[in-house]
């Protein structure tokens, strides 16, 4: 309940009235103390079945939706009450960004149901909860106004933004079919590479019905990893490393008749992780797209690991994952690098995307090579979001990279992550390597 300045005139002029009445037995001023208790009950009494008797309720048709697309939600409200209700405004209480659920109804009828949509621009990364939905309303006189919390438990998951990637590097030595990987696996896999005989303890699903009836015996299927050689990419969050610039988050107004146009007004926050997280997830969905494993490690508070595995239920994996990460580590990218690729197989694709200029990153790549393993380098420029390197370091860190025939790009604020990913490569192949390298494109 909240009282209204309307209120305390009224309760004034009722003060006054009863010192009048008390001095000068005027029957005016025993009509005005009636009067004056008469409007504060009947308000207080209206206040409170204002918000009173309506159902509420929300609905979306997705709990997950990509950073710069479209969120739609549905608001129904209906008045249960045998009467009509003057006006009733519904505010949205959720941490949604620029969230267009308010609304204010008026003269809604006895059993009456209102709907409408809300249209909000995802512009934050990460988790929302849909709720609560706050109901406010008050008598006809302007006196009190009283308010009502409604829960909602539904959440919305706003997930990376993505880029559609045409190409990128593959390094000098490896196919574009991937080099063999001839390891036992003790999980099902699409590769079966021959039977033997069943021993307890071996799943019912692995066994080969028509070499058991042959045989007269159980006999298992046993399989192999994937044949081609698996796509790692490993995002840098350490918190010492990551810069941003001072950045008030816009309140588009979303044009609910031409929705498609806001994807192509989208822009990342000028924040160094934010691209980064970014690159990774257009990364991993174009290796993904075209048919590899691909494994995600990140160094947040802890190391998180994203075993390789192949289809969109691993990009689904991939993307939820990148959607809570936040540059908060305290693990640099060297510490991550010597944790992880013991566990990667030979002959695969290692993917750093840091903004770490430093002579760690060389020793990375160096470490990388050494394992027989194929690094690529994007390197997110954080003088350009803020932050601070000796002077020239960067260019002297790609430049000693490159010199290694290691494929390495700048990536600065404000760039467009598809141009400067594919443009950024081709143009330093062009430049400094010549054919050695070839660029795979996606059919």
């Amino acid at each position: 309940m909240k009282l209204r300045p309307t209120f305390w005139y009224v309760l004034a002029v009722l003060a006054l009235s009863v010192w009048g009445a008390f001095r000068t037995q005027a029957e005016i001023f025993s009509h005005l103390i009636y009067l004056g208790i008469l409007l504060i009950l009947s308000s207080f009494l209206m206040g409170v079945v204002a918000v009173r008797g309506y159902e509420v309720r929300r609905s979306s048709r997705e709990a997950r939706k990509e950073y710069g697309q479209v969120f739609e939600e549905r608001f129904e409200v209906e008045n249960t009450f045998p009467f009509v209700r003057m006006w009733l405004e519904v505010m949205d209480g959720s941490t949604l960004a620029g969230g267009s659920g308010a609304r204010v109804l008026s003269w809604v009828g006895r059993k009456e149901l209102r709907n409408y949509s809300a249209y909000t621009l995802l512009l934050e990364r990460g988790n929302v909860v849909l709720g609560p939905t706050i109901l406010h309303s008050g008598d006809l006189f302007g006196l009190i106004a009283f308010q009502k919390v409604i829960p909602h438990k539904k959440h919305l998951i706003t997930l990376p933004y993505l880029v559609e990637l045409d190409t990128f590097p593959y390094p000098p030595g490896l196919l574009p079919g991937g080099k063999a990987q001839r390891f036992r696996s003790l999980d099902l896999t699409p590769h079966a590479s021959g039977v033997r005989e069943y021993v307890p303890g071996d799943a019912l699903k692995r066994i080969h019905w028509p070499s058991s009836a042959k045989q007269n015996k159980l006999i298992v299927k046993e399989f192999e990893q994937n044949p081609q050689a698996s796509v790692w990419v490993l995002l840098d969050a350490d918190q010492v490393v990551h810069s941003k610039l001072p950045y008030q988050s816009p309140n588009p107004k979303v044009d609910q008749f031409w929705l498609w146009k806001h994807r192509d007004e989208v822009k990342l926050p000028p924040k160094s992780f934010e691209y980064g997280v970014s690159i990774a997830a257009s990364i991993c969905k174009y290796f993904l797209r075209g048919g590899q494993e691909v494994g995600l490690t990140c160094a947040e508070r802890k190391l998180q690991i994203l075993s390789a595995e192949h289809g969109d239920r691993q990009l689904g994996k991939v993307m939820e994952m990148l959607a809570f990460v936040r540059p908060e580590g305290n693990m640099p990218l060297r510490a991550v690098v010597e944790a992880q690729i013991p566990h990667i197989a030979r002959g695969s694709v290692v993917v750093l995307v840091t903004t770490s200029a430093t002579e760690d990153l060389t020793e990375c790549v160096e470490q990388i090579l050494w394992r027989d393993l194929r690094p690529v380098v994007v390197m997110v420029d954080v003088v350009s979001f803020g932050g601070v390197v000796k002077a020239d370091n960067t260019q002297a860190i790609l430049a000693g990279i490159r010199g290694r025939n290691v494929p390495a790009v700048l990536v600065q604020n404000g760039d467009e992550l598809k141009i400067a990913l594919e443009l950024g490569f081709e143009r330093s192949y062009a430049r400094e390597w010549g054919p050695s390298y070839e660029v795979q494109k996606t059919k």
